[in-house]
Parts: C-alpha cells; sequence; structure tokens
C-alpha cells in the first residue's frame, strides 16, 4: 500500500468505472485492511455531479 495507508485508517478505493476500484478492494481485504470501502459509483458517476466538490 502507499505510505501513510495503514490498517487502522478508513480507504476508500476508486476508479473510473469500479472494475479496478473492486479489485482493489478484494486485495487490500486479504491483505487485512478492514477498513477499506469501494465507492461503486466511481468517478464515472461523482465527476458527472456539478453538486460534488472535485479537488484538483
Amino acid at each position: 500500500m502507499a505510505e501513510g495507508i495503514t490498517p487502522d485508517k478508513t480507504v476508500v478505493t476508486y476508479c473510473q468505472t469500479h472494475h479496478r476500484a473492486a479489485h482493489t478492494y478484494f486485495v487490500s481485504r486479504l491483505l487485512g485492511y478492514s477498513r477499506v470501502v469501494a465507492y461503486a459509483g466511481s468517478w464515472a458517476e461523482w465527476g458527472n455531479r456539478p453538486d460534488l466538490p472535485i479537488v484538483r
């Protein structure tokens, strides 16, 4: 995992269409990360909603 991401922190996985996010979620759980969740809407949903913030 990336530096600073530890099993005691909540991790949200996302990608463009949820395929890679689901894979990352699954592997993270296998590695003992119990506080990982996958955002099912992923970027396809979030990026198309003008009411949600995007930080660049």
